[in-house]
């Protein structure tokens, strides 16, 4: 059985793998929650007992879940752990083959995507140390998320970082090569400009956008313009 609460860091966050449950004549819907996961780790289950077979941890798995996923939903669930245990029968282990089955039918809907160089699983307590400690998330915050959902956070909030370390590696780029320019002191009527120094990414599209630019109205240019407002 797949374990719960890990997931690999990647470019993009796989989809959310759903199904339901039917638990006395009702149907909930049933997928992994942050929350679902946190309960059954604080009720002392861990994901190695579920992959052992262990039908109390499965149980335990199952019954936060359900209890998280009809809590989003607005739905009434009273039953305590126990009343679940009594009342469920051997059918409700069933619900982990339909979401691994949801799970591969969404990535067969996905198109391959190369693994990504260095991509690695991480435990749900990693998430959760990711979440408060680098991501500055409260705990609450986490806990309504799901795991695919916290997994596209992190790489939006990865990507923005990777941006905000490249946008200052570029501006300190362009000030040390501005200050050795302004050191060199070109005489007037050369044309050593700031660019000509050493060439920086973005140079390109600056440059370009220069030559484009719409050049200043010349003293011909405005009285021809002024006759026509006469």
């Amino acid at each position: 059985m797949q374990q719960a609460g890990l997931f690999k860091l990647k470019k993009k966050a796989k989809k959310m793998a759903r199904t339901t449950v039917k638990f006395k004549g009702v149907t909930y819907p049933f997928y992994r929650t942050n929350r679902g996961i946190f309960d059954t780790s604080n009720a002392g289950f861990t994901p190695a007992m579920m992959a052992e077979g262990r039908q109390d941890a499965m149980l335990a798995f199952i019954y936060y879940q359900m209890r998280d996923c009809a809590k989003r939903v607005n739905m009434e669930f009273k039953a305590t752990m126990d009343e679940f245990i009594d009342e469920s029968d051997e059918q409700i282990f069933e619900v982990f083959t339909r979401l691994n089955e949801s799970a591969a039918a969404e990535k067969s809907s996905t198109p391959r995507a190369k693994k990504a160089r260095g991509e690695r699983e991480v435990s749900f307590d990693e998430q959760l140390a990711i979440a408060i400690g680098e991501m500055g998330m409260s705990v609450e915050s986490f806990l309504m998320l799901t795991p695919s959902q916290f997994e596209s956070s992190y790489i939006a909030f990865r990507d923005f970082k990777r941006s905000e370390a490249e946008h200052r590696e570029q501006l300190a780029w362009n000030v040390a090569r501005w200050q050795v320019w302004r050191g060199l002191c070109p005489p007037q009527g050369k044309s050593l400009s700031v660019m000509d120094m050493i060439e920086l990414p973005g140079d390109e599209t600056i440059k370009k956008a220069q030559v484009e630019k719409v050049k200043p109205s010349t003293e011909e240019r405005f009285k021809t313009l002024a006759k026509k407002w006469q």
